[in-house]
């Protein structure tokens, strides 16, 4: 789902749909001549349970990890290229910590995080913002046995019609979980800028970026970044060195999506309602258009607007699709997938 690039090694972690955190290690151009390359994967951390979806580092090396259906994890203790043995042979093991399941909201009441997505953390306060996609519970197992398919809630979040995502955030200081904003069509991908001053999230169900605003005359404020994209979106980086943002998009729009956005609100509720009844191997078989994606932006200031300067796309996946994460390094921009057992990479240069 999720490349993670640690921002003091460059080692490159990832996070597997048998929720595991490994690292990839000795890149090699392959021996065919091909564009492929290998690479040597480490086990770093078994979650055992749930599903790791996004992750980034925080200054201590720790890395804080969006868990699908437990809530906000954080990994401690980790050495690279090795889960048990330190660089002067003794023992060590990761520690994995869930530090926010629900949380107490304004209205006193207690909120439980049910879709943890994606997760950011800021490079100047240190707290960490993440995603709760939608209100829909999602249940352990799915079509991989045993793993849980988010693509199943995606489909049910959809056909309800329901803006129930959330923009959280969890101070390690207090140990607290606030909610930053709401009503987001299912809250996907975050990430937040060299200066904190802005976070970017992917609303997926409209196809578009946000914006929310953390510093100037616009604080506390969401706003619309950039809309009407050629693709669904999923997860979202920002690249410190050049400020430049990114966002995968897994698949184009789904014909489905355009035909309830056409008819009458009555006909498309009615269809919803249908839809919405649907067993889960019957969502599994609404497949969309095999396509691979990224849209980079150019984000705005209070005096100028957000543009996209480039979309990279394989418009019939191809090579490569249904991109959901991703991560910069340098001039490397590392693709992952839900779908896919690779990690793409593309040389921003090109």
């Amino acid at each position: 789902e999720t490349p993670i690039v640690h921002p003091q090694t460059g080692t490159l972690y990832v996070l597997t749909g048998e929720a595991k955190l490994l690292t990839l290690t000795q890149f090699k151009d392959s021996d065919s001549g091909s564009n492929h390359m290998t690479a040597k994967a480490t086990l770093v951390a078994d979650f055992g349970a749930g599903r790791p979806l996004g992750g980034a580092f925080a200054a201590d090396g720790s890395m804080y990890v969006a868990d699908l259906t437990q809530g906000l994890v954080k990994v401690t203790n980790l050495v690279e290229g090795s889960s048990t043995t330190t660089k002067d042979g003794g023992y060590t093991r990761p520690r994995i910590e869930l530090v926010a399941s629900k949380f107490t909201d304004e209205d006193g009441k207690e909120s439980r995080i049910t879709q943890a997505d994606d997760v950011a953390v800021g490079p100047v306060s240190g707290h960490v913002y993440f995603s709760d996609a939608s209100d829909i519970t999602v249940e352990s197992g799915g079509s991989r046995e045993g793993v849980s398919d988010p693509t199943i809630a995606f489909r049910q979040d959809f056909f309800r019609g329901k803006r129930s995502g959330r923009l959280l955030r969890y101070k390690p200081e207090t140990g607290k979980v606030d909610v930053l904003a709401r009503n987001i069509w299912f809250a996907n991908g975050i990430a937040v800028d060299r200066e904190e001053s802005f976070i970017m999230m992917s609303e997926t169900s409209m196809a578009r970026e946000l914006r929310y605003n953390l510093e100037g005359p616009k604080k506390g404020q969401m706003e619309v970044m950039i809309d009407n994209l050629p693709g669904i979106v999923d997860g979202a980086i920002c690249c410190f060195e050049t400020g430049k943002c990114y966002a995968p998009m897994p698949t184009p729009p789904v014909p489905v999506i355009n035909f309830l956005a056409m008819v009458p609100e009555t006909v498309s509720l009615f269809i919803r309602t249908i839809l919405m009844t649907l067993p889960a191997s019957a969502m599994q078989n609404i497949k969309p258009a095999p396509y691979g994606g990224v849209v980079e932006i150019m984000p705005g200031d209070g005096y100028s607007a957000s543009k996209i300067t480039r979309i990279i796309q394989d418009p019939h996946g191809k090579m490569i699709g249904f991109l959901t994460g991703l991560a910069v390094d340098g001039n490397r921009l590392y693709m992952g997938s839900l779908t896919n057992d690779f990690v793409g990479v593309f040389d921003l240069d090109d």
